[in-house]
């Protein structure tokens, strides 16, 4: 099975001026949205009748959960976004992670300077080039 090139290093947040404070706000609740529905679903007991009981809440809930899921995708940048969905689609939960002290929190392997240093001077999504997921700065979370 041949496996995709990953993306460039680093994925721009936002073109042009500004604060992409939204963008990594979307991207927190875009994780947590997946994760409670990855949740829900493995929570299903392998009962025919508790199965059918809980596909047809899934299938009753799902049109919401798509049109939320879609308002909070729209507001993260589409290079992002395709290596969200990408780590995702590769059964990498959680897709997106933070870094701190320059170590990637999805598969704890140490990231280089050149994947690092942009953190320090815009803010911009990186790719992890161990395990793809996508990489913000916590720090973007705790400004003011």
């Amino acid at each position: 099975m041949s496996r995709a090139e990953p993306k460039s290093p680093a994925v721009r947040s936002k073109q042009g001026s500004g604060t992409p404070r939204g963008d990594v706000q979307a991207l927190l609740a875009l994780v947590a949205l997946d994760e409670s529905v990855a949740k829900r679903e493995a929570s299903v007991a392998p009962t025919p009748a508790l199965d059918e009981r809980t596909s047809s809440e899934l299938a009753r809930l799902e049109p919401e959960l798509r049109a939320r899921r879609g308002g909070i995708a729209s507001r993260i940048p589409r290079e992002a976004l395709e290596t969200y969905e990408s780590a995702l689609r590769r059964g990498l939960v959680p897709a997106a992670v933070a870094t701190r002290g320059a170590v990637c929190w999805g598969c704890f392997h140490r990231l280089s300077t050149a994947v690092t240093a942009p953190f320090l001077h815009e803010e911009v999504f990186q790719c992890c080039p161990h395990c793809e997921r996508l990489l913000y700065n916590p720090d973007w979370t705790e400004r003011p």
